[in-house]
């Protein structure tokens, strides 16, 4: 389940990367309404997935480590 979020952000993350591009101008002149959006759901998704990567990857990649100094 938490494969198919991850692969759902990521799509999201491409799309609204797209979507900002082609309709962003230098990031201080956003002013018009489907930029704001576009960036809007660009930074979310980014952050979502930031932290669905923190809270799954690296307390597999701690205990990894741990076994790894332990000998197991």
């Amino acid at each position: 389940m938490l494969n198919i979020i991850t692969e759902i952000l990521v799509l999201i993350m491409f799309v609204s990367g797209v979507g900002s591009f082609l309709t962003l101008r230098p990031a201080y002149e956003i002013r018009s309404k489907t930029q704001k959006i576009w960036v809007s759901i660009f930074l979310t998704a980014i952050i979502a997935a930031f932290i669905i990567t923190l809270l799954t990857a690296v307390p597999d990649f701690i205990h990894g480590f741990i076994d790894g100094i332990s000998g197991k």
